[in-house]
């Protein structure tokens, strides 16, 4: 199965949605490795889950740890990129990327601020994946169309299937991100907004 554009789904927790996900045709899933977050994947069920998985890209997705606090929870999650939302830890990985030559997985940084991504962009365009822009229904067509010009972006939010049929036709963005969610109980799921999206962006 295929999908007109590139997507990430983030939040996921459960098998449930690793498998419906891959099944569709998603770029990458995305999984919260910091303790305090209230889906978080321990690495005893992340690798579990992933053995399941084939053909896609796995993501570790971090708001607040700080780039120590990432290089010790790596060490038990094998994965093909990082998303992260501090700026510091984005100038630090800018550093690191220098005495490597290039980071060795890839990047994706995640906010709610056009304003903050169209900054960055102009600093770290070489070294950012992927630029998440979220709750970008808040934002005009005319800024996206923008934003999607300066940077590889990704939008998210409260989307109707129209709207992202039309901000793919008429903005540059690379794609969508989508979100997980818990299960009701286990093997009990309903994928609501997310089948109707991914179902939306299959290729007829």
């Amino acid at each position: 199965m295929a999908l007109k554009t590139f997507v990430k789904v983030g939040n996921i927790s459960s098998l449930s949605d690793a498998r419906y996900c891959a099944g569709m045709g998603v770029d990458m899933l995305g999984f919260q490795v910091e303790k305090d977050k209230i889906d978080y994947v321990s690495p005893q069920s992340y690798a579990e889950m992933i053995s399941w998985i084939v053909g896609v890209k796995f993501v570790a997705e971090f708001s607040t740890a700080s780039l120590a606090e990432m290089n010790e929870i790596l060490q038990e999650y094998p994965i093909h990129a990082l998303q992260i939302e501090r700026e510091d830890v984005l100038e630090e990985l800018a550093d690191k990327a220098k005495e490597l030559d290039n980071l060795p997985i890839g990047l994706i940084f995640r906010s709610q601020s056009a304003e903050q991504i169209e900054k960055l962009s102009t600093r770290y365009n070489h070294l950012v994946n992927y630029f998440l822009l979220t709750d970008a229904e808040d934002n005009t067509l005319k800024v996206l169309k923008n934003l999607s010009e300066k940077c590889n972006l990704l939008v998210e939010g409260d989307f109707s299937q129209e709207i992202i049929t039309d901000l793919l036709s008429n903005t540059k963005i690379k794609g969508v991100g989508l979100q997980g969610s818990l299960e009701e109980k286990s093997g009990l799921k309903d994928f609501g907004n997310l089948a109707e999206i991914l179902e939306a962006l299959e290729i007829d």
